[in-house]
């Protein structure tokens, strides 16, 4: 019989006693391997941080110097931007060409909202914009829609200014119809031509504006001897029905539904809020 402290039993300890310090120095790098993997990842989040709230402001900012102040923006922008390409191309034809018909117009009734909308006061003190005599919310409305101010949108306006266009130049189609469209049957043509006048200065307006920095190519095609611009062009575009959801989620609809335009001149206005 082996007693406890014979030569054999000396080895085993000092085996069983390397074996333990060597996992133990494995747990301890483990350890530290893990422990720095977490205050790098600590030192990045704190670095991260910062670099959100500049370039957060910095979108703000970028925001606040390209495009006027508008509730509607935010909502917008927040849908990015996509890039299309324009088809400029004379042979091609989309639903809102050609000649008048009832699917014609029912396409540029799609694409043309001119509903009435509210926004809170503060929301319209931001459009730079005198309120003095803003219309604002009728007071049988208010227990629906609440305070604020009535209004719609421009770029609905500047697409019903390019319909009223088209439909001027087919202005015999138009008056040939059972139900003479509301722009020809209620304003002679003095009015009318005033009115086209003013869509057509709005658009030129607008497009000078936003002054387009695209360019248009050229190029030889066969049988042609002058070049030929190239009218496909490329484009960064923000979200048409963005906009259109954030023009229906706004709307007054008993407005839009009323005879003549909106809020009636006899209509008293609220007195909730000091403009």
């Amino acid at each position: 019989m082996r007693t406890l402290h014979q030569p054999e039993d000396e080895e085993l300890l000092a085996d069983d006693s390397s074996a333990l310090l060597t996992s133990l120095k494995t747990v301890l790098r483990q350890k530290s391997r893990t422990i720095k993997l977490q205050w790098a990842a600590i030192g990045l989040l704190l670095l991260t941080i910062p670099l959100v709230s500049v370039l957060s402001r910095s979108e703000q900012r970028c925001s606040e110097l390209l495009f006027a102040p508008s509730p509607a923006l935010e909502s917008v922008l927040d849908h990015g931007y996509h890039e299309d390409v324009i088809n400029g191309s004379t042979h091609y034809h989309s639903r809102w060409q050609g000649h008048p018909n009832e699917d014609l117009d029912a396409a540029w009734h799609d694409i043309v909202n001119e509903g009435l909308m509210k926004i809170s006061f503060e929301q319209a003190e931001s459009l730079g914009k005198s309120l003095d005599q803003a219309v604002q919310v009728p007071p049988d409305l208010l227990p629906k829609y609440g305070e604020g101010i009535v209004v719609s949108s421009d770029m609905a306006h500047e697409l019903h200014c390019l319909n009223m266009i088209r439909m001027y130049t087919h202005q015999d189609y138009y008056r040939s119809q059972p139900q003479v469209p509301l722009l020809f049957r209620q304003n002679n043509e003095n009015v009318l031509r005033k009115h086209i006048d003013h869509c057509i200065d709005v658009l030129r307006q607008n497009l000078m504006c936003t002054v387009d920095t695209s360019l248009i190519t050229h190029r030889w095609i066969d049988g042609r001897p002058l070049m030929q611009p190239d009218f496909n062009v490329k484009k960064k575009c923000r979200s048409f029905d963005a906009m259109m959801n954030w023009i229906e989620t706004h709307e007054i609809k008993e407005l839009n539904r009323r005879p003549g335009y909106g809020v009636p001149r006899d209509q008293p206005l609220t007195s909730g809020h000091e403009m």
